[in-house]
């Protein structure tokens, strides 16, 4: 073994030790901080999930008069196969509720599937970033005393990778995508979100109207009004499901996966590029 390879493993030797006490004191430092940035996720995450929820509430009031006014049994049914286009329209009106629907389910999915991947971080986090000690520090004792091409050295050095990559993606990159994601709907989408739910207020408050009524019958002639009145209107309120639909599709697609997608996956590249190939040294 020649001088300048003798000084290049001793330098990975000190750089592992040094690496591995930096992390340890910067571990210990700021542990407890990070519980700030989750609570911050979860009070938005949650209060998108109160929003979907309430949302699935009133689309599912609407469906449920819909359905009736499908129902042959409803005396306005003569009302509806009377009028093709009107029955065309409570078709369409029907399907793009049920769609609604779906999609406000998945929305809910995919936010509770977000808060179950910051639990499981926050909890593997210390036991990602420990594996990956013990496999780095294996790696540069494989290195010193074997040939880099060797297997074992190689398998280390994935390992190391792996391990890095999962406790970064974990421990930072999802919190702070998340937590980026919440300031950039805040910031954008604020005024977009807020018309979405009023619209869909707006919508559920003229085709599901409660009144009380003391007489069984009062109560039946009143919902048979009630009901030909949410037919006659269907037209224009096909438009505003219509309206609707089209802005919960979006609102949901760019909070709940685009927006912390392209953030992960920019920060993970970041890394990757970055401090990944100056933590792993591999040309040594």
């Amino acid at each position: 073994m020649d001088a300048k390879s003798l000084i290049k493993k001793i330098l990975l030797a000190v750089f592992s030790v040094a690496l591995t006490v930096l992390i340890i004191l910067a571990w210990s430092k700021y542990q407890g901080r990070e519980h700030s940035l989750i609570t911050s996720n979860l009070s938005y995450l949650n209060a998108l999930e109160k929003e979907d929820r309430d949302s699935l509430l009133l689309l599912a009031e609407m469906d449920a008069v819909v359905m009736t006014l499908n129902s042959a049994e409803l005396g306005v049914s003569f009302f509806i196969d009377a009028n093709v286009k009107i029955g065309h329209t409570l078709s369409a009106f029907s399907k793009l509720i049920a769609k609604a629907l779906d999609l406000t389910l998945l929305s809910i999915t995919l936010i509770v599937g977000l808060k179950w991947l910051m639990n499981i971080g926050e909890f593997f986090s210390p036991y990602l970033l420990f594996a990956f000690l013990a496999v780095f520090n294996l790696y540069v004792i494989a290195r010193i005393g074997c040939d880099k091409t060797n297997f074992f050295v190689n398998s280390a050095r994935r390992l190391s990778e792996i391990t890095l990559i999962t406790f970064f993606g974990l421990y930072l990159i999802l919190p702070y995508s998340i937590h980026a994601t919440a300031i950039l709907d805040n910031k954008l989408f604020k005024e977009f979100s807020a018309h979405k739910s009023e619209s869909l207020h707006n919508l559920h408050e003229t085709i599901v109207r409660e009144e009380p009524h003391a007489d069984l019958k009062e109560k039946a002639e009143h919902d048979i009004k009630q009901y030909e009145a949410v037919i006659n209107r269907l037209p224009r309120k096909l438009e505003a499901i219509t309206e609707y639909h089209t802005d919960h599709y979006v609102y949901s697609f760019l909070r709940g996966l685009l927006l912390p997608l392209l953030i992960s996956l920019f920060g993970l590249l970041l890394f990757r590029r970055s401090l990944m190939p100056w933590i792993i040294q591999q040309k040594v």
